[in-house]
């Protein structure tokens, strides 16, 4: 609150998890204010590997509530990452696919981009809270992600934040997100209105059709015909 601002001028960092943009195939090992240097330029993905291993090695129960969260709330599992200071230069990491009964090893350079970015965001988020920031900040979280897997993200960054007691502040275009979201969680932000949360569903639905209104204006312009590749057919009351 503005109160709470001007009783406490000095505030700990916030931790800034930028958008997802690619990872190399190798990764050298870094130290940690090498690290904390990377991911205050927003380069988050080239040290994604080295974020592992520090949470590996340094919080052992973090690294093991990360992966059982991934394993229950994504179905995706990943190993420990392994470094040997005296012979290696990169780290060497990997995820388990399972194939027609059979556990396949894979680098994560071959890991699709959706599941990368949320290891991203939550591999990141385990590793510096609530211990060294207690409010973190999202840049569009659900770029590379299929509609299910953004709202599955949402449900799992909800329950993050009761279970380390953080703040979470996302910035984001996502329909999906946003029909998914509790009215209190949503605040437009726009040049030409008040800045404030929304206060009932009424106002959510408004805002999702200020969101989508272009492409829902050509499809009704060109009457063209929608195909809607979910379960979840709401978009269709908007055309009524």
């Amino acid at each position: 609150s503005a109160d709470e601002i001007k009783e406490q001028p000095e505030f700990a960092r916030p931790l800034f998890i930028s958008g997802f943009v690619g990872i190399s195939e190798n990764e050298e090992k870094l130290y940690s204010l090498a690290l904390e240097d990377r991911l205050s330029k927003g380069q988050v993905s080239s040290i994604l590997r080295n974020i592992l291993i520090e949470l590996s090695s340094k919080y052992p129960e973090g690294f093991q509530a990360l992966t059982k969260r991934l394993k229950k709330d994504f179905n995706f599992n990943i190993e420990k990452p392994i470094f040997e200071e005296n012979k290696d230069l990169n780290i060497h990491s990997s995820y388990i696919e399972k194939i027609e009964g059979n556990n396949f090893k894979s680098d994560y350079s071959s890991l699709g981009y959706g599941l990368l970015q949320i290891l991203q965001i939550l591999a990141t988020i385990y590793l510096y809270c609530p211990k060294q920031c207690n409010v973190i900040l999202l840049d569009e979280p659900d770029a590379h992600l299929h509609p299910d897997l953004q709202k599955q993200l949402l449900d799992t960054l909800r329950e993050i934040k009761d279970e380390l007691g953080v703040q979470i502040i996302m910035a984001t275009h996502s329909i999906h997100i946003i029909q998914n979201a509790d009215c209190s969680e949503v605040i437009p932000v726009s040049k030409n209105e008040d800045v404030r949360p929304i206060a009932s569903k009424d106002d959510l639905d408004d805002c999702i059709v200020s969101v989508d209104s272009y492409y829902l204006g050509k499809a009704i312009i060109r009457n063209k015909v929608i195909f809607i590749e979910d379960r979840n057919i709401d978009i269709i009351k908007y055309f009524d």
